[in-house]
Order: structure tokens, then sequence, then C-alpha cells
């Protein structure tokens, strides 16, 4: 719809600026009314909003230009304006066609103001003013003209400006002046209007206004003029009785012509309000940009990114794009706007406020007009929850299948792992025909006995597991089970840190000897694994058992090694998650063990300084006393 009513006004801003008039009955077809003009608006896609000033204006400005010795092709040739219809005096202009106007004039004359202020003079010199000055002829005062210019002339000319005028002296007026958010600024404009404020006097045959004050801004002007004083009484009645019979019709049309264009701003600005709200409330990251800096953006894309709507507003679309997605991101800027029919998305990463990334999914960029030029709208969606669930469906899948391979190991390795488990029992047996002498073999069978008995039950777990079955869970002393394990890894503790133990009374738990068992191996390996690098004698471990100031039982594995960096330090319990170089280590230790922690109704901790060790809590709930009677706690662990 934008692009249809943008067409055909296109072509009539050329006609315009180049002079050409179009025929009766043209110009009768394609003359729109203001409020037509701004139903069509309403329904564009425009963002900003649009004001319609009468062309009466434009006209005025290029014929003062134009006095002033600038050509007409040099600051009307540049631009790319829409949206004008000259065929007749009711024809409208953006605000912001005519500030581009302006600001091209200004530019021509290098900034110059007093020559911007000459061409405000020029203004009332103008044969399109000629009827503002027969009308304001009717007046008989110069109070009065300025009284008439603040209450009709300005409003029916810029409906949206904000103009207030008083009086300080009987001859001395202040005006003020603004140019209201988001209407296009422009300093050009208030030095030009500064120059038409002084002419008024001379429709009365007056002397020009003098400025005394003036603190300009590109959006706010503070005036102090002295104007002349009025002519004799009898000059001024006679000018009366000149224009009365057509200043009453003439005051008439002008207020009529205001009220419609105030109304028609409401209008838009209510439109405008709306399509804003609508845009900020949609889930979907929108953000406006021309030539990769970012106009607007809604809340969705400012919340998402840890931003204020101000702190994105004149940036650089790419500085919000990792690195990674940043080459992709400004090829795509180059591209052409899509059509609304091309649904193909692409994915991009966005980089928040505090560094974190978020993964986006975009359309293809589309053609809007924002404040009066052309621009871009971008929709994105933060699929940053749904990257991180394939994430996890991937880890899931490899989980799965390593599952499948261990239901498969551990089916295999139980037939060799009777021959050995009976091998050792045979040997234990002839060894005690020796006497004392097969004593310290017996021992050491004994303890490679109980191991191999331990990977039984972890490879019956592994089966039960994969057909889904519960490991049977009965009431069972931790502290016991734990000087097994430590026992079972005596040899390699040994080669490479010092042991300290501190088992205190603890009441039992309900759980499989061997997941316990395992999830402590598996705490000790790690700890030993951070320890490698040093001399043994530098190396401590401790392994600390207790009740918790819950109730709870508590399992400590500390160590003095390297310690886990504060980046890697949130991702221990990831599955496939390593530190150590590829092929020394699968990552599944420690994801392992919490989940059998789980399982087991505990939770698991981990606290780690780098250069100072790690710590590793295990917390499990004790046994039902209707299974076994509790053991009371002699001393409390804080967590």
């Amino acid at each position: 719809m934008a692009a249809q009513v943008q067409k055909p006004f296109r072509v009539m801003l050329l006609r315009a600026l180049r002079g050409a008039a179009p025929s009766g009955s043209r110009a009768r077809a394609s003359s729109v009314r203001s409020r037509d003009v701004a139903a069509h608006l309403r329904r564009s896609v425009t963002i900003q909003p649009i004001v319609l000033l009468h062309i009466r204006t434009i006209r005025l400005l290029i014929e003062a230009a134009e006095d002033a010795g600038l050509a007409r092709a040099d600051f009307c040739g540049p631009l790319e304006i829409a949206e004008v219809d000259p065929a007749r005096d009711d024809a409208k202009v953006e605000w912001t066609t005519l500030v581009l106007v302006m600001d091209e004039i200004s530019r021509l004359v290098g900034g110059d103001a007093e020559r911007l202020r000459d061409i405000g003079r020029r203004m009332s010199r103008q044969p399109s003013y000629a009827p503002l000055r027969r009308m304001a002829g009717a007046f008989v005062s110069v109070r009065t003209l300025y009284d008439l210019a603040n209450r009709w002339v300005a409003p029916a000319h810029f409906p949206h400006l904000r103009l207030t005028t008083h009086w300080s002296a009987p001859y001395r007026l202040h005006v003020s002046g603004e140019i209201p958010e988001p209407y296009r600024a422009s300093l050009a404009f208030i030095h030009i209007f500064e120059g038409s404020l002084t002419q008024l006097p001379l429709i009365l045959g007056l002397s020009e206004a003098t400025i005394i004050e003036s603190r300009l801004t590109p959006r706010t002007g503070e005036i102090v003029l002295d104007v002349p004083r009025s002519t004799s009484i009898v000059a001024r009645v006679r000018r009366a009785a000149r224009a009365a019979l057509g200043a009453r019709e003439a005051l008439a049309v002008l207020e009529e012509q205001r009220e419609e264009l105030v109304e028609n701003v409401r209008a838009l600005e209510r439109a405008r309000a709306e399509l804003r709200d609508l845009l900020d409330r949609l889930p979907d990251l929108v953000v406006v940009h021309r030539g990769g800096t970012i106009l607007w953006a809604n809340q969705a894309f400012v919340a998402t990114l840890g931003y204020e709507i101000g702190d994105v507003i004149g940036r650089s679309l790419l500085d919000l794009v990792a690195v990674r997605s940043r080459g992709a991101a400004a090829e795509q800027l180059r591209q052409p706007p899509a059509s609304l029919r091309v649904f193909v998305t692409a994915d991009y990463v966005l980089v928040t406020r505090t560094g974190a990334e978020v993964f986006v999914e975009a359309a293809p960029a589309q053609a809007v007009v924002f404040d009066g030029l052309n621009a871009r709208l971008v929709v994105g969606r933060d699929v940053t929850e749904r990257m991180r669930m394939q994430q996890k469906l991937i880890v899931a899948d490899r989980l799965a299948s390593v599952g499948l391979l261990a239901a498969g190991v551990a089916h295999e390795v139980n037939n060799p792992l009777a021959y050995v488990l009976n091998n050792i029992e045979i040997a234990r047996k002839q060894l005690a025909l020796l006497g004392s002498a097969g004593e310290p073999s017996q021992r050491v069978l004994s303890v490679a006995l109980e191991g191999v008995d331990r990977i039984r039950v972890i490879v019956r777990d592994l089966l039960l597991l994969s057909r889904g079955d519960d490991a049977r869970a009965d009431p069972i002393d931790v502290r016991r089970v734990a000087a097994s394990t430590l026992a079972l890894a005596s040899h390699e503790i040994s080669r490479t840190t010092r042991l300290e133990q501190d088992f205190r009374p603890t009441p039992l738990v309900r759980a499989s000897e061997a997941r316990i068992a395992q999830i402590l191996l598996n705490l000790v390996t790690n700890a030993l694994e951070a320890m490698r690098t040093r001399p043994r004698d530098e190396n401590l471990l401790v392994v600390r058992i207790a009740c918790a100031s819950d109730g709870r039982l508590l399992v400590e594995v500390s160590d003095n090694g390297g310690g886990i960096t504060p980046a890697d330090l949130p991702r221990v319990f990831e599955p496939f998650f390593t530190t150590k170089p590829a092929g020394q280590g699968t990552g599944l230790g420690l994801s392992i063990a919490q989940r059998l922690v789980v399982e087991l109704g505990g939770e698991m901790a981990v606290s780690s300084l780098v250069g100072r060790g790690t710590t590793f809590q295990v917390f499990l709930p004790p046994a039902p006393a209707t299974e076994v009677d509790r053991v009371t706690c002699s001393a409390e662990v804080a967590r």
C-alpha cells in the first residue's frame, strides 16, 4: 500500500519542483484531500509519524531561495522526495520533505544563519504570499497581527509545532517555538522562521521588527523582538474598511483548515502510537536500521540484549553481532530488501551487554519508510532455548549410544569375569594349604577378589540400567564402602598424593554399594588427575564423611590441585565436557557421578579456586527410620 501511495506523489512533486502544472481535469483527478491522505498513511507501513502541510509553504520557500540567488536544481535535484500533490492549493507536502529542502538550502549557504534569515524575510515578499498579505491588511494593529500569526497562521501551516507568544512590554514580543519529538529537527527551519517573524509589520506598511535576543537549537527557538509602533488610528480604520468585506470569510476558511490539519495530526499520532505499542508488545525482536545504523528497536530486542532503548539508537547493528556471525550479517546488510513473499530465514548470534550469546533466527529485511526516508525492517526470533534443547538432544542421543555400547560391553565382560573370580578363589584355597607362608599372598588375592567382585556388581548394574530396572538399594554404611573403595585405589593414590581420611559417625543411607563406590571412585580419580603434574609430597587428598547441618550425609572430596577456571566451573557436570587433551578423557566421569547422586535423592556441589584446589560435596538423604535405626549425628559439618 505504501508503494502505491508514494508513486503518484513522487511524480507530482517532480512536476512541482520543475514548475510544471497539470491540466485542470487531471489536477482534479489527482488531488487528494488531507483526510484521505491521512487514511492512506494510517494503512501504510510507515513507522514514523507523517504530518502534511500546505503546498503553499514549500512554494514560498522555493521562490524565496531562488530570489536569494540559489538555483532550484541545486537544492531540489539531489533529493528523492515523495508524497506531494501540487494540483491545487489544497495539495499537501510532508513535514520531512520541507525539512529536507531547508537542510539542503542550508548546506548550499554553508549554514550561514544570516543568509537563512534573509530567505525567511524574502518569503513575505513572494507572489504566493499575496493572499496572506491581503487578509492580514484587515487588522488594525501590529499586536493583533502577531496574535493572528500565533493563533491561526502558524497552526494552519505547522499544526504539529508548539508556539507560544507573550508581550513583556507594549512593543516587545517573546516568541517560543519547538519541534517536538519524534518529528525531524532542523536548525535551518528555525533560522528561516526567525527571519520571517521580522517581516510581519511590513504587511501594515511599517518597518520590520528587530531581533533583540535569540537562543536557537535544532529543535527550539527563544526569540525576543522589538516591533514598530502602529500607524495612526485614521490609517488603521481606512485599512480595516478596505478589507472588512473579505476578512471574515478569510478567517473562517483559515480556521477550518487549521482545525482539519490539527485533527489529522492527532489521528496520525494516535495511529503511530498504536503501531509503536503493537511492535513493542511483539515477543519477536524488531529493529529498524538504515545502512546498518539502528533507528528504532522494540522492547523485546533491547530487553533480550540487556540494554535500554537509548543505548542502541544510533549504534551500528554489527556491534551487537558476535564475531563469528558478523561476516554473514554484513553481507545481508548489503543485499536489497526482500519481497514479503520470501520466507527464507538465516541464523545469527548476537551478543548481550554482559557478553552472553543469543541465537536469533532472522527473516529477510523489508523496505519501510522511517522519518520520511527509506529504511530496512528486520524481524528476528530468539531461538537460544531451542538451540540448547537441540544440544541436549544431541547429548542424549550420544548417551543413548554409549548406554547401548556399555550394555554390550557389560554382557561380553560377564563371561571372562566369571573365569577370573573362579581362578582367584581356587588360588586362595591352594594358598591356604601353605599355612602362614601363604598369608601375604592370600591378603593380596582377597583385595583382588573384592575388586573383581565390585566389577561384577558394576557390570550387573549396567545390565540392569540398560533394561530400565532399578538397582537394588539397601541401608548401607557409606564409611565402610568408602574405606573399601580407597583401599582398592590405594596403589594409585600412594603414587600421586598423600591421603587424609576423616570419617565421623553418620546415618545409614539407602543405596547400592556399587553405585556409592562408583561415585566415590569417580571423584577420587578426578582429584588425582588434577594433581598428577606436581611432585607427590606437594599434593594432598582429603576424604571427609560427616553429618551435614540439615541431617543429610555429607561426602567431601578435596584436592589442592590446579583448580577449575570460573568459565569452566559451570560446565563440569556436562556430559563429554573435559579440559584434558583429546584422547585423554571422555568427560563422562563427573556427569555419571552426578546422575547417580540425583537418582539416590541427593545432590552434588562443587567449589574451586584456581591454583588452590577443588572440593566436591555429595549430600545424601538418610535411610527411612522404618528400615533401619538412624545413627545419631555426633557432629555437624557446614555445607
